[in-house]
């Protein structure tokens, strides 16, 4: 299926805005209007604010500041003002470099993610973008930056749409990226297959890598999962009389008793003397919608409740 495109942006654009703890939007003396966060911005028409923004501030364009989902009304701007300033240097400073070549590496970064790395063949420097701010940008997009730690303006058209901040690079992934770009042409001819294979490995190492991450965070969620259960019988256990008689649950009636005294919460236990029992949760859940998932209980659309199933 087609991916939507919005005038010069994706639906990566949007998804960039919703994880942004700051939003800052501007109508420049032109009418383009300017909407920034920490680490990207676009240049926009009213269309792609209207399919891009406002969906996801429900603001319509203006000079406002969002932060932390509150609006800030911010008032009548001019030239001066430091964002459209910011673009306009961004876009004065990328004006006589050359576009960059992306090179096709996938590399991640440390508490970043996955970046994409590009090349200046004249200047000779590499500078890494997240990906999910080059995403955003429309496919055929090109990026212009004077220096590897500069933001880079983002073109479509030869007309410039965004810019973003870029990340820091570091030596292992500068001469990788320079050996891909660099290599003598006779070399690469004799080479290509040995090249093709190191590619595969890379490849075959970074879905391992991605594999791994993916197994450690299921162990992490399962014992989260074990913990809140340790949790559910000790707050069972003390919640008995003192010099009661301790009697043996199991546990579907340790996650039940769990929830039983939470006010406005319903609590059924199905299957109680099966091997597989499943502790249902309605009623008022909302309020304790976190709680519940932490806890391990999935929500079941048909039945409009939560569930816990325990094997």
């Amino acid at each position: 299926m087609a991916r939507k495109i919005y005038g010069n942006f994706t639906p990566d654009a949007a998804k960039a805005l919703k994880n942004s703890d700051r939003i800052t939007c501007r109508i420049a003396p032109s009418g383009d209007i300017y909407v920034a966060t920490n680490y990207a911005g676009f240049k926009m028409c009213a269309p792609e604010y209207a399919a891009v923004v406002q969906p996801v501030t429900c603001c319509e364009a203006g000079n406002w500041t969002y932060i932390n989902g509150t609006k800030r009304e911010d008032g009548p701007i001019d030239e001066t003002d430091a964002i459209l300033k910011f673009f306009a240097d961004a876009a004065d400073n990328a004006a006589e470099a050359e576009p960059l070549e992306r090179c096709p590496l996938q590399y991640t970064v440390p508490k970043v993610g996955t970046v994409a790395a590009y090349y200046s063949d004249s200047k000779d420097f590499v500078t890494l973008f997240n990906t999910k701010f080059t995403g955003a940008f429309a496919p055929g997009a090109v990026l212009r930056t004077p220096a590897t730690l500069r933001p880079a303006a983002v073109y479509s058209d030869g007309a410039m749409v965004g810019l973003i901040m870029p990340v820091r690079s570091n030596e292992k992934i500068d001469r990788s990226v320079k050996a891909y770009f660099n290599a003598p042409t006779e070399q690469v001819s004799q080479d290509s297959s040995e090249a093709d294979k190191l590619r595969e490995e890379l490849a075959r190492l970074q879905n391992k890598l991605n594999q791994a991450e993916a197994e450690a965070n299921e162990l992490r969620e399962l014992a989260q999962q074990q913990a809140h259960k340790i949790e559910a019988m000790q707050a069972a256990e003390a919640s008995k009389p003192q010099g009661a008689a301790v009697e043996p649950k199991t546990a579907a009636e340790m996650i039940a008793a769990r929830w039983a005294n939470v006010e406005g919460v319903t609590v059924t236990v199905k299957g109680a003397q099966t091997a597989a029992p499943v502790v249902w949760l309605s009623g008022s859940t909302k309020p304790h919608t976190k709680e519940i998932e932490a806890a391990g209980g999935h929500w079941s659309h048909k039945k409009n409740a939560y569930y816990f199933r325990v094997a």
